[in-house]
């Protein structure tokens, strides 16, 4: 039986479990395919989900939806994948892909190396906040620049400015540690 998204809500506030799973049959895929759009990640967008209905079920009593409830739900999913964005471990791939190279063998190689990632990860750190999370978002999560304005609800063009400051800045950075090896 089909019943509009509101009079689930208020079963679903009431501790009926059954609105719950009616929701979560309707919206599960759609928000799966909408989160992996957002992180790229199709086993972390089903866990992030999962969370969103978790967190309905665990805050059924604080339940407030009056108007479009397919809205609540990707926003509350948004919302958890940039959470998900924000906590993912910063260069621990890329460090572990250099790790394992031949050329890594070599002990000055491997001392120019941690040196390098440390000016990079105190300049990477010293970036503003949207800064530092857009940079993140494009250049680890690998995210594009539309993609990042959709997620962070600003514009493309904010997008490009807040990367090419933070280019600027890392480059920077760099510049000064490359000064003092030479």
């Amino acid at each position: 039986m089909r019943q509009p998204d509101l009079i689930l809500f208020n079963k679903i506030k009431k501790g009926n479990k059954e609105a719950l799973e009616y929701l979560f049959v309707k919206y599960y895929s759609s928000l799966c395919n909408f989160v992996n759009h957002l992180i790229a990640d199709p086993e972390s967008a089903e866990e992030i989900v999962s969370d969103v209905f978790f967190l309905i079920w665990n805050d059924r009593k604080k339940l407030n939806v009056h108007t479009n409830t397919k809205s609540y739900l990707f926003t509350i999913a948004r919302n958890k994948a940039l959470l998900h964005i924000k906590k993912r471990p910063f260069l621990a791939e890329n460090i572990d892909s250099a790790l394992n190279t031949e050329d890594f063998n070599n002990p000055e190689t491997h001392l120019l190396f941690n040196e390098l990632n440390t000016y990079y990860q105190r300049a990477y750190e010293a970036l503003p906040h949207q800064c530092q999370l857009i940079f993140k978002m494009h250049k680890i999560d690998g995210l594009k620049y539309v993609q990042i304005a959709k997620i962070l609800e600003i514009s493309i063009k904010t997008v490009e400015n807040q990367m090419g400051k933070a280019l600027k800045l890392i480059r920077e950075a760099i510049e000064i540690y490359q000064l003092e090896k030479h």
